[in-house]
């Protein structure tokens, strides 16, 4: 992320800005938790929290809500062995 979105981190009242958007579903104390690691420069720090308890969880939301009569297929490795016996079960 970090890669992807660097003019946050040149231009981080930008930042902050969006992420006051969140402050309904998070509260204040989040929301300044997060200023306070973008004004510290803890990237990595702020990176981590927001993968956790912003992006996975709604992420999860969105798979459970979209794709709720699906069924996950799990390979115990990647091996052309493990692929077509998964195949065969299907």
């Amino acid at each position: 992320l970090l890669q992807e979105y660097p003019h946050f981190m040149t231009c981080p009242d930008l930042l902050k800005r969006k992420l006051g958007h969140l402050k309904l579903r998070y509260g204040r104390e989040k929301i300044n938790y997060w200023h306070r690691l973008i004004d510290a420069g803890q990237w990595h720090t702020l990176v981590s929290d927001l993968l956790t308890g912003h992006y996975d969880p709604a992420y999860r939301r969105s798979i459970a809500k979209c794709f709720s009569k699906t069924q996950a297929l799990q390979l115990s490795d990647l091996s052309e062995a493990s692929i077509n016996a998964l195949i065969n079960r299907i």
